[in-house]
């Protein structure tokens, strides 16, 4: 049985549909997720930003202990307050990928 990525950054993480805060409070604003797979599959990112008139920089690796990262650099103008900002994580395991949704909401401050 293939089980889906677990989220441990953001730590206030509870799950797919529930809505975080994402106060904007530099420019750019690093947003990370940290995630692993109790499969040790690999994991893909696809980060979602509105407002983006260009792709953000984005950063994705593997940690020596085995979590995948996803940093994305938000530059302040890419957002404006109630827009909602979003990181789909990925596993790559056959024959059915799992995925879990992180969702912000921006506030800028």
């Amino acid at each position: 049985m293939n089980i889906g990525p677990e989220i441990t950054v953001p730590s206030n993480f509870v799950g797919d549909g529930v809505v975080l805060d994402l106060p904007i409070v530099s420019n750019p604003m690093i947003v990370q997720v940290q995630a692993n797979d109790p499969d040790d599959a690999i994991l893909t990112f696809r980060w979602t930003v509105p407002r983006a008139t260009e792709l953000p920089e984005i950063t994705d690796f593997k940690t020596n202990a085995g979590d995948w990262v996803s940093v994305l650099h938000l530059p302040a103008e890419f957002v404006q307050t109630g827009d909602t900002i979003s990181c789909t994580v990925t596993d790559q395991a056959q024959p059915r990928r799992n995925q879990v949704e992180i969702i912000w909401e921006a506030e800028v401050l």
